[in-house]
């Protein structure tokens, strides 16, 4: 971990995890209107913070380890049998030996990459989506076998995916909505009532893909991946538009957003131009987003229960003339870095998580610079999600 690529964390948002996981609240805890340090990691460089649309817990590297905090029910924290409490509120390190590199979190369970290669896993598991070949939870980080070569991780609600060092994307847990791109919801009858999903316990390759994507991201229920060329793909659940491609309807198999491999239209007498490809992307509970190499942000999805959904990619006007540098989104808020100025917005209720400060509002329909921030260059950002009721904090890397 150099000096360059690593900074500090702070953090905003709710703090009690296991209460508002089911859509309660306990008093006792203070939401945290204001970007503030994590004293455990002050002094420390971190190189990585990592959650997911469906978690309510968080991953941080730090120079000195891996550390986790959050929601604990399943183990996904991997703190292992001792006490094994429900929630872990402050950061805390875990037993790991490798260097983490990558991080992802789904509802229950967690998948870390080392700079080796491997997956380690923990957490629940009811669906093999640790990919371990069976369904047992684990509450401590394992090696999962036979995978070597792993660039990328990114976990949904209840399945994985993970991208190779050959440009292969590899899925396992769930298939329902079709999230495994294996062209099967996978449901068959136990009984003439009784419905199950034939789960992926070991991950399965997922055709129709190009081999030359570099990243991989999921939202609750999809997929979506872009090429070295800034071509994108999206496959799972299609509710609210999510994917991109005008309809609610699923892809049980990938499918690209011709959008972004389209020559761009010319003005009267001028030739097409190259295509406006994507150079980043990202997904939250119900929705995606994509960065052009014009700079633009594209949306499109759902983030509030009201109003209509977003069916295919459009620009976020609010946003014209940002040069936007990472984003992140949870269940319906959303937060950005762009140039040195943090931007946010989310409907009610939110639970401090926008950053805007004590005696601000706490939610924003449209986007609004989040001031405590004002001026920082933050590298990274995880929004991590507790329940539909709530919502969780918001953790970002400032750079060095």
């Amino acid at each position: 971990m150099s000096q360059e690529t690593a900074g500090e964390v702070v953090f905003c948002g709710a703090t009690d995890f296991d209460t508002i996981w089911s859509g309660t609240r306990n008093e006792k805890y203070n939401d945290i209107v204001r970007p503030s340090r994590i004293n455990v990691l002050m002094g420390k460089k971190v190189s990585l913070i990592a959650s997911g649309p469906s978690a309510a817990h968080s991953v941080i590297v730090a120079e000195d380890g891996c550390y986790t905090f959050g929601f604990n029910k399943w183990g996904q924290l991997g703190h292992g049998d001792g006490g094994w409490p429900t929630q872990v509120r402050v950061p805390t390190r875990i037993p790991i030996r490798e260097v983490v590199v990558g991080a992802s979190c789904g509802k229950t369970h967690t998948w870390l990459l080392t700079n080796s290669g491997k997956i380690f896993a923990m957490g629940g598991n009811e669906h093999g989506q640790l990919g371990c070949g069976h369904k047992k939870p684990l509450k401590d980080p394992t090696l999962v076998t036979g995978i070597p070569g792993v660039e990328r991780v990114a976990v949904g609600q209840d399945f994985s995916v993970l991208l190779s060092d050959t440009g292969t994307v590899m899925a396992c847990g769930k298939p329902e909505y079709g999230q495994l791109g294996n062209n099967t919801t996978g449901e068959f009858f136990v009984t003439a009532s009784k419905l199950e999903f034939q789960c992926e316990t070991r991950p399965i390759v997922v055709e129709k893909l190009p081999s030359n994507v570099v990243d991989i991201k999921c939202g609750n229920h999809h997929t979506v991946a872009m090429t070295e060329d800034g071509r994108v793909y999206s496959w799972g659940f299609g509710g609210y538009g999510r994917l991109g491609h005008d309809s609610p309807a699923d892809l049980l198999e990938p499918k690209e957003l011709v959008t972004f491999s389209e020559p761009v239209r010319p003005r009267a007498g001028a030739a097409p131009g190259p295509p406006d490809s994507a150079v980043g992307i990202t997904c939250g509970a119900a929705c995606s987003m994509v960065i052009r190499k014009s700079g633009v942000t594209n949306f499109w999805g759902k983030t509030k229960t009201s109003g209509e959904a977003t069916m295919y990619p459009k620009p976020i006007a609010d946003l014209h003339g940002w040069r936007v540098r990472a984003f992140g989104s949870g269940n319906t808020s959303i937060v950005i870095a762009a140039e040195k100025s943090v931007i946010s917005w989310g409907p009610s209720p939110t639970r401090g998580e926008l950053g805007y400060g004590k005696g601000e509002k706490t939610s924003s329909t449209k986007p609004k610079k989040m001031d405590p921030m004002e001026g920082y260059n933050v590298a990274q950002i995880a929004c991590p999600c507790i329940a539909p009721r709530s919502r969780a904090c918001r953790v970002w890397r400032r750079g060095g």
